[in-house]
């Protein structure tokens, strides 16, 4: 609506794309648009488009005094995968150690404690050094894990912040489903377990499903429901340009710094069509705000302040690229 009210002259179409089910993995949603109907993401001339702009990057980070907006132009791989575990049936009052659940609970209790090492990507270290946050990537690169944990929690207070942050410096195994057994007196023949695996750019996705299928042993068959790999957009394109532009006549204050998230979003889709993608929903946030720890919480929100200055930094991006 705002670049229609601004007007003018447009050298590119502007395509707006509302789709669902991206928390599933897309597959109903942007991924059946992108295979069933690739034409409605290319321009007038049957090209795709040049850029895709999409949630999650754009918003700032303030630590140690910095206020850092975040560029998304990566984000990690998904592996969503289900162990399962089998067992000989029985009556609950005669217990023996072929129980299913018990065989199911340990194979999740030693994935989640199995420890990930840290490993630095360019795009990782840079949001780092933007954020002051040096002392973490020399430890990680020197491969002190311990101390650059140490480090990080020195420097940050927001501890959502600090989880993210070191999840962007490793492979992350989350375990966060478990069924096993239907009646309290039946010892169960079978379980399952859903696993939330993210993977860096670089790493192996099939190499870290058989160290997980090692790591639980017989306990467990580790079986990858849903694969989808991980993503790096160009950090000096000309919209990423824009970006950093905007965000900075608009916060004068504050610096830019590309990013890479830990989640997913439908950019997974978009790349099957080589469309560049980008994060880039602007928002100031006041150091306080905990929005990390908004997503998938009660009460999930965006500060109103955030989004009146969010808009017209969006809408700036966007009519210079297509004008």
């Amino acid at each position: 609506l705002a670049l229609h009210r601004f007007g003018g002259q447009r050298t590119r179409d502007v395509i707006f794309a509302a789709v669902a089910d991206e928390e599933a993995g897309g597959a109903f949603g942007a991924g059946h648009w992108v295979d069933q109907r690739p034409d409605l993401f290319s321009g007038a001339d049957g090209r795709p488009a040049a850029a895709a702009l999409n949630e999650v990057g754009g918003y700032s980070m303030t630590v140690g005094g910095r206020r850092v907006y975040t560029l998304q132009v990566g984000e990690k791989g998904i592996v969503w995968t289900r162990l399962r575990s089998t067992g000989t049936p029985g009556h609950g009052s005669m217990p023996h150690p072929d129980n299913a659940a018990v065989k199911l609970a340990e194979a999740v209790a030693f994935l989640a404690a199995a420890k990930r090492p840290g490993r630095v990507t360019p795009v990782v270290r840079d949001l780092f050094a933007a954020l002051g946050l040096e002392a973490v990537i020399q430890w990680i690169d020197a491969g002190d894990d311990v101390t650059a944990a140490q480090a990080l929690e020195a420097e940050v207070s927001d501890p959502v912040l600090r989880r993210s942050l070191d999840a962007m410096l490793r492979d992350t195994i989350t375990p966060n489903v478990i069924h096993a057994g239907k009646k309290v007196n039946v010892i169960p023949g079978s379980g399952e377990a859903e696993i939330d695996v993210r993977t860096l750019p670089g790493t192996d996705q099939e190499a870290l499903l058989a160290e997980m299928q090692q790591i639980v042993g017989s306990r467990a068959t580790v079986e990858a429901v849903m694969a989808l790999p991980p993503l790096v957009a160009p950090a000096d394109a000309p919209i990423v340009g824009l970006m950093r532009e905007a965000l900075l006549a608009a916060d004068t204050e504050a610096s830019v710094s590309p990013m890479m998230i830990t989640m997913g979003t439908d950019a997974k889709a978009l790349a099957r069509l080589d469309i560049p993608t980008y994060g880039f929903m602007p928002l100031r946030l006041d150091a306080e705000t905990p929005f990390l720890s908004l997503f998938h919480a009660h009460d999930e929100r965006v500060p109103v302040s955030a989004l009146r200055f969010g808009l017209p930094v969006l809408h700036e991006v966007v009519r210079r690229f297509v004008s």
